[in-house]
């Protein structure tokens, strides 16, 4: 049951993500990034146009029961494939 719903779960996020051939940057962080010496940080906040459905995700959780660590592995797991997609 817990493979079922893991794999069901990645195909659902495999099939609605799209790849995005570049970022948009913000004028002022690029700015920030061209002044930045070699090697210093640039301070950003990201806004990330895929997302997880934490709705659909809790609401299984619930149907299943599942424990903690179940969650944080199917979590993790869904995060992780959907990043491989969409990089």
């Amino acid at each position: 049951m817990f493979r079922i719903a893991a794999t069901t779960l990645a195909i659902t996020l495999a099939s609605t993500s799209t790849v995005m051939a570049e970022a948009e940057i913000d004028t002022p962080l690029q700015d920030a990034m061209r002044a930045a010496a070699p090697g210093e940080s640039v301070r950003a906040l990201l806004y990330l146009h895929d997302q997880l459905d934490v709705g659909a995700l809790e609401a299984q959780f619930n149907s299943e029961r599942a424990t903690r660590a179940h969650r944080h592995f199917i979590v993790v797991e869904t995060l992780q494939s959907s990043a491989a997609a969409t990089q």
